[in-house]
């Protein structure tokens, strides 16, 4: 049965653009594990305060209504959908957004050692968040993760060297500064701009990483003028283009093409307003309007370009932005915040373990003039395969079957020297 719960919050209203411009925002997707403990925070899915009287609905088939956000925790394997409505007083539909659910097996395994390379402003130069991403797979895990890196936390080596806790975390920079300054670990020549293998080669002595995610987006917004929308998004602009976060993006694709990315969605910040001392910086509010502007931002760029080793990893819907703060620092959270995008960052990184086992081993061919006989391993969970062939193996595969044996003969072989085959399971995650 779908369960429908609905919540008033009486906020006093904050929006900068009147009470419709409220700009409700889910992420295309939300990756969990069945240990994972994650909540949508209602108020992060706007750009300023709820007004009065105004609701939230949403429908859901699991999870639950916990105060002032929807908790998903410790939910069963599968794929699910879930709706989020605000709603006036006379009960009309103002906005509405839907997110697709992945809850991933917490005990699947990576057969190796996971290595992961963090890239980031402050928030991943504190290692704290990675302290909380190594205890948290390390409990589900029977083999390791490292974290491949030049950088740790050398005031408080605990949330560094000491737990080998390495990134790419430097504190106050941004998308430009990774993509064009020297000091970026990544240029070596401002002439040559970006060398991601130069990086891997030298910097990492060659080693690979299996997952790369990329935390940036708090210090490029905080220059941006929040007078209005357009102000702003002139300011995302910059940030999105050719010379910054896509320089960034597309130099990782381009030398690490099969490597999946997960661009974590910028996340709100400490809501107590008396902690944003510093009149010549944002305030609470427009900070608030302008983060939120930009993962709209992030959500539509990454959507439309459908980039499929590329992810969105929804941080800013899975943090209390009182409880996850402190009482004096307004942009970086406290343990508990830290630990929550830690969760977020673990939900997508067992996702993708997920997929990977998804694909079939030990494929076996057995050819003559007439078909072409193909055999594999069981992929456990599977329900089906799905066959694709080409005839360029950097070509684009053709869906040519489904079956749920583990073989398949085919009797249409093109009359061509060679062909290739791709096969998948699905598993209900995909």
């Amino acid at each position: 049965m779908n369960s429908k719960f609905s919540l008033i919050i009486f906020f006093t209203f904050i929006s900068m653009f009147g009470q419709d411009s409220l700009y409700l925002e889910l992420p295309q997707n939300i990756y969990l594990s069945s240990d994972n403990q994650f909540s949508i925070y209602f108020n992060n899915l706007i750009s300023g305060s709820l007004p009065d009287n105004y609701t939230f609905e949403v429908n859901c088939n699991v999870g639950y209504i916990d105060s002032l956000k929807y908790n998903l925790d410790s939910l069963n394997l599968g794929s699910y959908q879930i709706e989020v409505q605000i709603k006036d007083s006379l009960g009309k539909i103002l906005e509405k957004d839907s997110s697709n659910i992945f809850v991933s097996d917490h005990s699947i395994q990576f057969e190796d050692t996971l290595r992961v390379l963090l890239i980031g402003d402050s928030y991943t130069n504190t290692g704290v968040y990675v302290f909380h991403l190594k205890d948290i797979y390390n409990n589900s895990s029977s083999t390791s993760i490292k974290f491949l890196g030049t950088r740790s936390n050398t005031g408080y080596p605990y949330y560094g060297a000491d737990n080998g806790l390495y990134h790419e975390g430097y504190w106050g920079k941004t998308w430009n500064w990774f993509a064009n300054d020297i000091s970026s670990p990544f240029v070596f020549d401002v002439a040559d701009g970006i060398d991601i293998d130069r990086y891997l080669n030298e910097s990492l002595k060659s080693e690979i990483p299996d997952l790369v995610t990329i935390f940036l987006g708090v210090n490029d917004i905080s220059s941006a003028d929040p007078s209005s929308i357009g102000t702003i998004d002139n300011k995302i602009d910059e940030i999105l283009g050719m010379d910054q976060m896509q320089k960034v993006v597309n130099s990782i694709i381009n030398c690490l093409p099969n490597v999946k990315i997960g661009i974590i969605l910028t996340t709100p910040t400490n809501e107590r307003e008396y902690t944003y001392t510093d009149t010549t910086q944002l305030n609470y509010s427009e900070r608030k309007l302008c983060l939120h502007r930009l993962v709209q931002r992030y959500i539509d760029y990454y959507e439309n370009l459908n980039i499929t080793n590329i992810n969105l990893i929804p941080a800013y819907i899975n943090i209390d932005t009182f409880l996850g703060f402190g009482e004096t620092d307004p942009l970086h959270p406290a343990i508990y915040g830290y630990r929550q995008i830690a969760f977020s960052i673990y939900g997508w990184i067992k996702y993708n373990i997920s997929q990977w086992v998804s694909i079939p081993s030990n494929i076996q061919i057995e050819y003559n003039d007439a078909q072409i006989e193909l055999s594999w391993d069981l992929v456990r969970d599977a329900y089906q395969y799905n066959i694709y062939r080409a005839l360029n193996p950097y070509g684009e595969y053709e869906f040519i079957a489904t079956t749920e044996t583990l073989y398949y003969i085919d009797t249409e072989i093109p009359q061509n020297d060679k062909c290739f085959y791709k096969i998948t399971a699905e598993n209900g995650l995909k």
